[in-house]
């Protein structure tokens, strides 16, 4: 039977039935910027609503916000983001939403081999890397763009590395009774593929290092585990000091490139990470506290989330009689991994489903349920040293069937929960109607359950989140429901036409995805955004609408949040930032013209060159030229009615048009129905472009003269002249001296 292509298929084909396609949480916004950007700009917005010890970003030395993530998912998801840019119009959200799905699935590919180099058969292997698949919180975290998915695969990947081949219940063996074994002929190992060329000694070694230091490159409290691998080769390989120094390069470049290259370019320091320990981030949660709450509370207690693991301390139990060494190294890594985080100052993980810190040493405990599976599938004296009595052996058999049975219904039910709606929806009702009890009170309190909370949401008829519900679209339906129905065929047909047939419709599925997850309505907004913002150019836009992450051809996008104050600090780096280089951006925003809270358009009016404007999306887009050329003064005379005149002038060229500057001078406020026209005209008198508004965008001082900075993008060399005036009610204002109603300047090269 083809267990790999039935785990995939099944697994895959559930998880692209439950999937999202938006983002849900500022760690997968972080990462996936990462990945698309090298910086976090665009999350700004986001970034300032969340508590400032707690922010994602830190400012780098070169001005951009930088995520105190590492570096490794994003680079994982890169494929992704290039392949995003290479569909037709795929929205960049749901192409990345595909990463942890695929994760999760190498990830029981990897528990399925691990499990069956252990000795057992592929029966019992594939059951477990199924209940690992379906039965844990594998199933909603493969919806999310969290980095705890693939440090369990990194973790097993680990531990493949780790593992002698073949793998003794003694664990001890050597080197030259290995390499007899793996090279012996007699049989259908009689050759060696060129991948078990790379994970042989002593080239695994150097491996190993390199997927510890990947893994530290998600989290530094990650390198906790490098002295338990350490100790684990050296107890179970011959040429301890060559696979310790291969191990050791392998960790200190990738660790040294991941980490410290990127710390340096980034902050310029090696050590600086981005958190911010000195602000509230750090290990201040008392350790009880912080252990109920991942393992017993109901709000993000595993017990709950994950019911299947409640019987972990039998697996253990059992897999300890045939592996002690390895036993004591997962029971290890599980202390290691919880103690950690139990204290970190969020052990809640955030805004998240379950235990979210514990995700990463899941595909590692499920191995102890490994003996359980074979107990219930052979007879008992299978299981090392169990001294038994047929009948109640047989009774015992089904008793503990059943009962993993029933513990992973109730867990794959307990993960559909929590994939029928966005956990930020209940999550951000416990914070606005029971915050007297916030933070640690949230655990002792049974009836705030996420859990009860998603079933009492299905039970009033919300709206389901999965996202071919949310949009109606049948064809993502029938794909994951064909591709779960292959994955079923295979178990009975198993040639191998049906196999490559089964990994097609796996793609097509997942292409589907990637091409129809956003609603209509998004993808309209988004055609209308990139068709009025044109030329494209950078963008600074005042919301915190993740949309703007799939533009197509935008790469160069900040966001601040709005309303704000002028001077708070975060608001007025980022825009400091985005500002400081010269050329075309466009400015995005909600707000109306001339809204005395947009301080952020009153001040590009002021300083920067005005090109035009657009609505689109249900948003306004300005276009300026930021840092246009200092002037080269013209001086002039011409009086405007009462009110107005024109002090001096500047008409200059680039390469794509021409600059406008306007030194307008008052005696008098500026009455509110008056507004100026400048046209470029060609040698014929005839309008290029044109540009007619009222001054400085509706954003006029109370001052005795106007700067206005305009910016015609046209070729320069079509455009001879000038017009300019000014209008009162459509009625051109009279100049003195001039009875056109307007003036005509020449431009000179």
């Amino acid at each position: 039977m083809p267990y790999r292509i039935i785990l995939i298929c099944l697994l895959m084909g559930v998880y692209l039935l439950t999937a999202n396609d938006r983002l849900q949480s500022a760690d997968g916004y972080a990462i996936l910027a990462t990945a698309q950007t090298g910086n976090i700009n665009i999350m700004g917005a986001v970034d300032y609503l969340i508590v400032p010890h707690g922010r994602m970003g830190t400012f780098g030395l070169d001005g951009n916000l930088y995520s105190k993530k590492g570096i490794t998912p994003s680079l994982a998801l890169a494929p992704l983001v290039w392949l995003s840019d290479l569909l037709p119009n795929a929205p960049l959200q749901a192409t990345a939403h595909l990463f942890n799905g695929v994760v999760s699935t190498l990830t029981a590919l990897i528990l399925f081999g691990v499990v069956i180099r252990l000795g057992y058969e592929k029966r019992v292997a594939f059951i477990v890397a199924l209940m690992f698949g379906l039965g844990t919180l594998t199933v909603v975290y493969a919806r999310t763009l969290f980095g705890e998915p693939l440090a369990g695969l990194l973790i097993m990947l680990c531990v493949w590395m780790a593992m002698p081949y073949p793998f003794s219940p003694n664990n001890l063996q050597s080197r030259r009774d290995m390499l007899y074994r793996v090279h012996s002929t007699d049989g259908k190992n009689a050759v060696l593929t060129s991948l078990n060329r790379l994970v042989q000694p002593p080239v695994k070694f150097l491996w190993l290092g390199i997927l510890l230091g990947l893994l530290a490159g998600i989290n530094l409290t990650y390198i906790a585990f490098v002295p338990i691998f350490v100790v684990y080769v050296v107890m179970h390989h011959p040429q301890k000091m060559k696979n310790l120094i291969l191990l050791g390069v392998g960790f200190v470049f990738t660790v040294g490139i991941l980490v410290g290259w990127v710390n340096l370019s980034r902050y310029g320091s090696f050590t600086a990470t981005g958190y911010k320990f000195s602000t509230g981030e750090g290990f201040t949660t008392p350790l009880l506290t912080g252990l109920y709450g991942q393992f017993f509370s109901t709000w993000r207690g595993i017990i709950w989330y994950a019911p299947l693991m409640i019987i972990l301390p039998v697996g253990l139990w059992l897999f300890f009689r045939t592996y002690r060494a390895l036993t004591v190294f997962i029971i290890i890594c599980i202390v290691v991994q919880t103690v950690i985080y139990a204290m970190w100052w969020s052990w809640s993980g955030g805004v998240v489903w379950g235990a979210r810190f514990l995700v990463p040493i899941i595909p590692l405990a499920m191995l102890a349920f490994a003996p359980m599976v074979k107990f219930v599938l052979h007879p008992p004296d299978a299981v090392k040293g169990m001294i038994y009595h047929a009948p109640t052996a047989h009774h015992m058999r089904l008793l503990v069937g059943g009962l993993l049975v029933l513990l992973f219904i109730l867990s794959f039910a307990i993960q559909l929960i929590g994939t029928l709606y966005d956990f930020n929806i209940y999550e951000g009702m416990l914070y606005n109607v029971h915050l007297e009890k916030f933070a640690n009170a949230f655990m002792f309190h049974p009836e705030l359950s996420p859990i009860l909370g998603h079933i009492t949401m299905l039970q009033n008829g919300e709206p389901l989140n999965w996202w071919w519900a949310k949009y109606g679209d049948m064809w993502g339906l029938a794909s994951a429901t064909l591709i779960i129905l292959c994955g079923m065929v295979l178990m009975v047909i198993r040639k191998r036409a049906m196999q490559g047939v089964a990994l097609m419709v796996v793609c097509v599925g997942m292409l589907i995805f990637a091409l129809r997850g956003e609603a209509d309505a998004d993808k309209q907004k988004r055609a209308e955004l990139q068709t009025a913002l044109n030329p494209p150019a950078p963008i600074i836009a005042t919301t915190d609408d993740t949309l703007f992450m799939n533009l197509f051809g935008f790469r160069d996008i900040s966001t601040i949040f709005a309303p704000t104050p002028p001077d708070e600090p975060f608001t007025r780096q980022l825009w400091q930032n985005a500002i400081d280089n010269g050329g075309l951006r466009w400015f995005v925003t909600w707000f109306n013209p001339a809204n005395p809270d947009n301080w952020a358009e009153k001040e590009l009016f002021t300083d920067h060159a005005f090109v035009k404007e657009v609505w689109a999306g249900g948003y306004r887009g300005v276009l300026f030229y930021l840092h246009p050329p200092v002037p080269k003064w013209i001086a002039s005379a011409w009086q405007f009615g009462d009110v107005v005149i024109l002090n001096q002038y500047a008409l200059q060229q680039d390469a794509n048009g021409i600059f406008v500057t306007l030194d307008w001078g008052l005696s008098a406020p500026l009455p509110p129905d008056w507004g100026w026209f400048v046209h470029l005209l060609d040698v014929n008198g005839q309008i290029i472009t044109q540009q007619d508004r009222i001054p400085l965008g509706g954003y006029m001082p109370n001052a005795p003269s106007v700067l206005e900075q305009l910016y015609f993008i046209t070729p320069p060399q079509n455009a001879v002249s000038v017009r300019i005036g000014w209008a009162q009610n459509g009625a051109l204002v009279p100049i003195d001296g001039v009875s056109d109603g307007f003036i005509v300047l020449p431009i000179l090269p």
